[in-house]
């Protein structure tokens, strides 16, 4: 069994803004969810705050935020560590 994982618009221009070692090393982990969309802590963890389940997934110095609607992952952005705080702040 499966999911889909898509990128929002928003994830797709931070992604093409990162150096390419990067952004495999990310889109390696996305495409884990795929496979599994509740990775166990501390790879992923639920964040509070949000109306509609959002989860945290870690990779490295970076972080993707994502929601799962049925059988879709959609990452709604990727950012460094540095930044969490301002692009949650974005996100709600």
């Amino acid at each position: 069994m499966s999911w889909a994982v898509e990128l929002s618009p928003h994830a797709e221009r931070q992604l093409r803004k990162l150096d390419p070692a990067i952004r495999l090393q990310i889109l390696t982990a996305l495409q884990t969810l795929g496979r599994d969309p509740f990775p166990a802590p501390p790879l992923s963890k639920k964040l509070k705050g949000f109306k509609v389940a959002t989860f945290r997934l870690r990779t490295g110095e970076y972080r993707a935020v994502y929601r799962v609607e049925g059988r879709t992952v959609t990452v709604g952005a990727v950012f460094h560590r540095r930044d969490l705080e301002r692009e949650i702040r974005t996100l709600r």
